[in-house]
């Protein structure tokens, strides 16, 4: 990768017209923030939520609350935040028990949202919470599960910004609140997430990256860790726009030039 001033790098890696649409933080290496973009704009958090419930499993298992290798019980009824009714989901998962490590790797590499509301349904929005809190996700919130019509007619989203997703893989990079092993466990599931047409897209062949993508109708994220050297972590956030993923590729390319 070139070698990056502050005063120019904007303008050099962000077309000017597209600025107003997004949410940008690259640190390199992580913790040094080379450059930031309305890092704390809130915005629909789409699948970038599944970040802190990975988190708050780890966290749990660790606490001897979960064990990673017991066998959960596959459902598709999940309750509304604002309804009394209960919602299902396109069912994805074919089996009738996951392992709860298998779940977690389904929620974050396939970004499953069945295996999400199950995670969800099991450790609960006030254990998120505290997750949250734990590791300095501020702007995020996360009040209820995916594909909940009558919370989101309602206008009640899961909401979060560049900087807490930022901060999320700066912890978790330099090992913050959790240990060694879950670090690792978590890196590992992170690299091997299957939807790669953002960022990895345009990282030169051979490089590992450790992200996780989102999307919803004009939104459109990709955010993580990649492995050069030294490592740096990127995320973009692209809303009201349909141009997302080549907003995404066009801004990590420019990096690599």
């Amino acid at each position: 990768m070139s070698k990056i001033t502050k005063n120019k790098l904007l303008d050099w890696i962000v077309d000017f017209p597209i600025q107003s649409n997004l949410s940008l933080v690259l640190e390199l290496p992580p913790g040094n923030k080379l450059i930031s973009l309305h890092e704390d704009k809130i915005v629909h958090a789409a699948s970038m939520m599944k970040l802190p419930v990975m988190a708050t499993v780890f966290r749990l298992s660790r606490k001897k609350k979960l064990n990673l290798f017991d066998h959960i019980q596959v459902k598709n009824s999940f309750p509304s935040l604002t309804s009394s009714d209960y919602f299902s989901l396109n069912q994805t998962l074919t089996r009738s028990h996951y392992q709860l490590i298998e779940l977690v790797e389904l929620m974050i590499a396939n970004s499953d949202n069945q295996a999400t509301n199950i995670l969800i349904n099991l450790v609960g929005f006030f254990e998120i919470e505290e997750t949250l809190k734990i590791w300095c996700m501020h702007n995020t919130k996360i009040i209820r599960m995916i594909m909940d019509e009558h919370a989101f007619n309602q206008g009640l989203n899961n909401l979060t910004s560049a900087e807490d997703i930022a901060c999320f893989f700066r912890k978790l990079w330099k090992g913050e609140e959790i240990t060694g092993i879950e670090k690792n466990q978590m890196l590992d599931i992170l690299k091997k997430q299957t939807i790669k047409d953002r960022i990895p897209s345009a990282v030169p062949e051979g490089i590992e990256i450790a992200h996780k993508t989102g999307s919803i109708t004009g939104h459109c994220y990709d955010g993580g860790i990649i492995y050069t050297h030294p490592p740096f972590i990127l995320v973009v956030l692209v809303y009201n726009r349909d141009d997302g993923v080549s907003v995404i590729q066009k801004i990590t390319g420019n990096i690599f030039k």
